[in-house]
């Protein structure tokens, strides 16, 4: 699917009725610090970085629908001297409505993210849609499916180009106010183009695969906000076993523990282990996930007023830079400033 198509269908959300619930709101966050790493790119860099990031959204709501529209952009660097910058653009949508026990909605998201140096240059683009489906079985029990279709470039020192559709369904279970668990599988059909141009004499490669396993999530929302979800993988593919592995792990933590003071803590991690038919390194560049940055982080968090945040956050990262097999890592300590409108 195009992405111009995209992006018009984001325009068509700027037509809604004029007797619903409108709202615009602005974020954007200013943070600078130190950080520490002993990746080869930038190991003899000066240790500072700095980052803004911007976020314009767009909501409504009537009785029984909402919808949004998203922007956002991410500009940063690391060292001072020819150090790594990145540029990362995101533009969302998303339209749900609401019945007594079934529900469903779409979801469009496209971004690009781009990395520099004077040894690495990389660029990203995805592009993903989606449906959900949910259904209120009883207080108790409830059912989520959801299935799309998205399509990932990666274009470095060679072309990748990545299509891919997927389903996912959970089944959800109400253990008390507030607390759910669920429980499913997924899984998904890719297929991938790897193109290495004159640099390897139009070498050309195919992979086509599926990626599928258990998912658990947990979301609590009380004294302290809590939400989680781990998914282990196979990946069979043309070019890896069957016994080939996939961790992902995403989780937010918040809580207030003072007036004005609140903690949040936050996991990104993916992780697999490819276990290839044969030797070929080139394989390794033939899938990437849609999430290139790993992170465990610490943030603590002082509202000086209703729109003014001050905050610290300090942890650790790996950025996957997907060139020659290259990763950005280490542990970082920033300070920061939020403005929300």
């Amino acid at each position: 699917m195009p992405v111009k198509y995209y992006f018009y269908f984001l325009i068509i959300y700027s037509f809604f009725p004029t007797d619903c619930l409108a709202q615009f709101s602005l974020k954007f966050d200013l943070e600078s610090g130190i950080y520490g790493t002993l990746n080869e790119p930038l190991e003899n860099q000066i240790k500072i970085e700095s980052r803004i990031d911007g976020k314009l959204k767009y909501n409504y709501h009537d009785d029984n629908r909402v919808a949004s529209i998203e922007l956002r952009a991410r500009p940063e660097i690391f060292g001072i001297n020819n150090g790594l910058t990145s540029l990362k653009l995101k533009s969302a949508g998303s339209y749900y409505q609401y019945e007594k026990s079934f529900s469903w909605g779409i979801n469009f998201s496209g971004q690009s993210h781009n990395f520099h140096s004077s040894e690495i240059s990389s660029k990203y683009k995805m592009l993903d849609i989606s449906g959900d489906i949910s259904k209120i079985l009883d207080s108790l029990n409830s059912i989520l499916l959801k299935f799309g279709y998205s399509n990932r470039i990666k274009n470095t020192s060679a072309l990748l180009d990545i299509e891919l559709i997927f389903a996912d369904v959970m089944w959800l279970q109400n253990f008390g106010p507030g607390l759910n668990f669920g429980y499913g599988i997924y899984i998904e059909k890719f297929s991938s183009n790897y193109d290495a141009g004159f640099i390897f004499n139009n070498y050309l490669k195919q992979n086509n695969g599926l990626r599928y396993g258990p998912a658990i999530m947990v979301d609590f929302f009380g004294s302290f906000i809590l939400r989680g979800n781990y998914y282990l993988l196979i990946h069979d593919s043309d070019i890896t076993k069957s016994t080939s592995l996939e961790h992902q792990v995403n989780l937010a933590f918040g809580k207030k523990i003072a007036n004005k003071l609140s903690l949040i803590l936050l996991i990104d991690y993916y992780q697999n282990q490819f276990r290839f038919k044969n030797n070929f390194n080139t394989e390794k560049h033939l899938y990437f996930p849609s999430n290139l940055e790993n992170q465990i982080s610490a943030k603590i968090a002082y509202d000086i007023s209703s729109v003014t945040e001050l905050y610290a956050k300090s942890g650790y990262f790996n950025i996957d830079l997907q060139e020659n097999e290259s990763s950005f890592s280490g542990w970082n300590f920033v300070l920061g400033i939020q403005f929300s409108y």
